[in-house]
């Protein structure tokens, strides 16, 4: 991979045949007036291929592993796989983080089950392993509501990384 992404004719909404060229490993700001074509670049060419790029990479033989998703009119090379964090609002309560308010929750325990190491009476673990509504996922000191009084030490969730 090289040392940059590389957008060529960017045409999406906004974006009109737009090319450039992002650093990687640094903090890059994308700004301008209101219907410049910052979140069509951002979400719709970089976060588009980059889900697809998720997809295709990490989430082999999962349901959505099959779904095709469209590719941004550009050109897009150089990028690594990325999870978008949406913009909307979302339905808060007492387990809310800040992984299940941007959905990248759904993401990690996805990943943890394929990364992870199942314990022996287990033959295959799966997403339901990480989630702190099931008992299965839950940690058995706090049932899963991550109380002040119940401490990481006392956590005998069976699951290791």
């Amino acid at each position: 991979m090289g040392k940059e992404l590389y957008i060529q004719s960017a045409t999406e909404n906004n974006l009109k045949g737009i090319t450039l060229r992002i650093p990687h490993h640094r903090l890059v700001v994308v700004t301008g007036v209101s219907g410049s074509g910052k979140s069509s670049l951002v979400y719709d060419v970089i976060g588009r291929e980059g889900q697809r790029l998720f997809l295709e990479n990490f989430l082999e033989g999962h349901p959505l592993a099959g779904k095709k998703l469209r590719r941004p009119r550009a050109a897009v090379s150089g990028l690594y796989p990325v999870l978008t964090v949406n913009q909307r609002s979302a339905f808060r309560s007492q387990r809310s983080t800040f992984g299940t308010l941007t959905e990248l929750y759904d993401y990690l325990r996805l990943l943890f089950a394929r990364l992870g190491k199942a314990p022996q009476p287990l033959p295959r673990q799966d997403r339901s392993l990480f989630s702190f509504n099931t008992s299965a996922g839950q940690c058995q000191a706090c049932q899963g509501w991550g109380s002040a009084t119940a401490s990481i030490r006392n956590c005998s969730s069976p699951i290791s990384l």
